[in-house]
């Protein structure tokens, strides 16, 4: 095995540790999105900066996912109005899918699926779309504090 591959391995390895401590302690529901966003953000990621780049896709997309379903969510239990809730939804997710081509394919996409995942069941809105943006961010904030650190360091020890 190659040293870089060890690091990596050792990064989703510390990193899922870390995620387990989390869900552990504050007995966090649906953490499997954390722990997918780790493995996501960490195992393909040779430097920081790919790293990065995909913590922060994934954040941007999971966070607009989950605000567009927030606000179906508020359209239909709080307005009662189911048009304008499919209206709302529909146009979230087809704008994602067209800006999946774009600039940021993989936060596009990601918006998308959070969209279709929190609306699947309707009665469950809330708080799939509150628990998956929660999971999702800290997963990010978990996979970008292991790049920034040991891939820094592997930088300076690769000299």
């Amino acid at each position: 095995m190659k040293w870089e591959d060890f690091v990596r391995t050792l990064n989703v390895v510390i990193g899922l540790s870390i995620a387990h401590l989390f869900q552990t302690f504050l007995q966090l529901d649906h953490e499997g999105w954390m722990y997918i966003t780790i493995i996501v953000i960490l195992a393909p990621a040779d430097d920081v900066e790919k790293a990065f780049k995909k913590a922060r896709h994934r954040a941007i997309g999971t966070s607009i996912g989950g605000l567009v379903s927030l606000v179906g969510y508020f359209i239909l239990y709080k307005l009662h109005s189911v048009q304008f809730y499919y209206i709302v939804i529909c146009t979230g997710f087809v704008l994602g899918i067209y800006n999946a081509s774009k600039k940021y394919p993989y936060a596009a996409t990601l918006t998308s699926m959070t969209i279709f995942m929190a609306n699947y069941e309707r009665a469950q809105v809330l708080e799939v779309a509150v628990w998956r943006l929660g999971n999702v961010l800290l997963g990010c904030l978990i996979a970008y504090g292991i790049s920034f650190f040991s891939m820094k360091y592997f930088k300076h020890s690769k000299a």
